[in-house]
């Protein structure tokens, strides 16, 4: 990247909130290393084997459930309630609703555990479909060992919300670092030691199993440190007079604000929470598909997915977590202008980040894979497997980057109708096209796949932005 490119990426991340993006792409570069050490670890020590196929089977679901799906859809959407709440000077108000939210949760997950543990069989024949019996039966043994882990992330994230909506960014950043350190903690001794793979497969369940109970108690222990009052500096006289009031009279609940709030979330909520599922159907139907192919193939397909995404985790993410306040605030404000700046300089930032990653990760496939994972039992054939599916997968990521800036901002002004729409089409569109692709090019046609329905949804999602942005320019307001 060239020092004008640099320029303009310095210039588009400094109109969304520089310093704030810049300490949190160090936190995820963090969390990239960590994340990536134990990558190379779990290749090193269990190659694209069965045993690697059992272990990542037998987390997808507590995975997808707890982090993916009702964690994030509360951690994302509880942003603009706790925070709206906060800029008030209504602390009582947002640890009332933190608490409840926990219950709730932790009462749903608790549910769907028992309800998982008991209709196991079944639904890892059908997820595991093609895996022999030695497999599946470690499969099974790996997956009741993790399924608590799914209510330690779905409590861990509303917390992270929380955090957020105060401007505690780097609390809620770290705890998936302190999550991954555990995982390759585990790794490490297994490494050393040279425990068998099968038995090192439970092991390292449990080192997973203990890093979301750690994600957990930090996240906590960083809102236990939260005042009990002024949770947020306010930002303007009118703020600053309302949280005033509030501190003198000792009042912190604002009815209307509140129950406006309150009424937004669920708007918010609902629709965030089937785009999720929509997303992580199509990581069902992935290795749904790779339990056909190959033996190994699940293994490989998470590598190159992780690899892929490493753009998005450490940059975007970063850009998308400051993004949703800011555009948030503008929303609010009446200020279609901001809005439209803040959005523009958010896209421009995904793409100057994102496509010459995907472009040196697709062109270099085959030295990138082999320089980290080809150690241990990660072999030739692991490394042609991988490399493969990262051919395509490489390009989603250009795609998923301009879905997620543009999913803020649907999010931020409360119009997630077209978004869910959207997601649909692109779930379609990646489950025909890893059908269609797999049947002629093998595990490779999964990341072609994966790379097709990502770019239909960052197209249309750009549409939707453009569209409703002219729309309320043309209004004049933000309403």
């Amino acid at each position: 990247m060239g020092s004008r490119s640099l320029a303009l990426l310095q210039r588009s991340l400094a109109g969304i909130g520089l310093q704030q993006v810049s300490s949190l792409m160090l936190i995820n570069l963090l969390l990239a290393a960590v994340a990536f050490g134990k990558d190379i670890l779990t290749a090193t020590y269990f190659g694209t084997s069965q045993a690697a196929d059992a272990l990542l089977l037998g987390f997808f679901l507590p995975d997808l459930i707890g982090n993916n799906l009702l964690g994030m859809a509360i951690g994302v959407a509880g942003v603009p309630l706790f925070a709206t709440m906060a800029v008030q000077g209504q602390g009582a108000e947002v640890r009332r609703q933190l608490r409840r939210m926990v219950l709730v949760l932790g009462g749903v997950t608790a549910v769907l555990c028992v309800g998982l543990a008991l209709f196991h069989e079944p639904i890892l024949a059908w997820l595991g479909d093609g895996l022999d019996g030695e497999v599946l039966a470690l499969t099974r043994t790996l997956f009741l060992l993790l399924l608590p882990s799914m209510i330690f992330f779905t409590l861990c994230l509303p917390v992270s919300a929380a955090l957020q909506a105060v401007e505690r960014f780097h609390a809620p950043a770290l705890a998936p670092v302190l999550f991954n350190g555990v995982w390759l903690a585990a790794l490490l001794v297994l490494t050393v030691i040279g425990t068998p793979l099968e038995k090192g497969a439970v092991v390292t369940g449990g080192g997973i199993l203990l890093g979301s109970v750690g994600m957990l108690l930090w996240v906590w222990r960083a809102w236990r440190q939260v005042p009990q009052q002024g949770l947020l500096a306010p930002r303007t006289a009118s703020t600053a007079s309302t949280a005033s009031t509030a501190s003198t009279t000792g009042t912190t609940t604002h009815p209307t604000i509140t129950n406006a709030a309150k009424g937004s979330f669920p708007r918010t909520f609902f629709p965030f929470l089937i785009l999720l599922l929509n997303t992580q159907l199509v990581y069902v139907i992935e290795r749904k598909l790779a339990s056909g192919l190959e033996s190994g193939t699940i293994a490989g397909l998470q590598y190159a997915f992780r690899l892929a995404q490493f753009p998005n985790w450490v940059f975007v993410a970063a850009v998308t977590t400051v993004l949703l306040p800011a555009v948030s605030r503008a929303f609010a404000a009446r200020d279609p202008l901001a809005l439209r700046q803040a959005m523009k300089r958010a896209l421009w930032a995904a793409l100057w980040i994102t496509v010459p990653i995907a472009l040196v990760l697709s062109v270099a496939r085959e030295p990138i894979v082999s320089l980290l994972f080809q150690h241990g039992t990660f072999d030739e054939v692991s490394l042609k497997l991988t490399s493969g599916i990262l051919a395509g997968y490489a390009w989603a990521i250009v795609g998923q980057a301009v879905t997620a800036v543009c999913l803020r901002y649907g999010m931020a002004v409360g119009r997630m109708g077209r978004p869910v729409l959207i997601s649909f089409v692109a779930l379609a569109v990646t489950a025909l096209a890893d059908i269609w692709l797999t049947a002629r090019l093998g595990s490779a046609g999964l990341g072609i796949g994966a790379a097709c329905g990502a770019t239909v949804n960052g197209v249309l999602m750009l549409l939707f932005v453009r569209s409703d942005l002219h729309a309320m320019g043309k209004r004049g307001d933000a309403a």
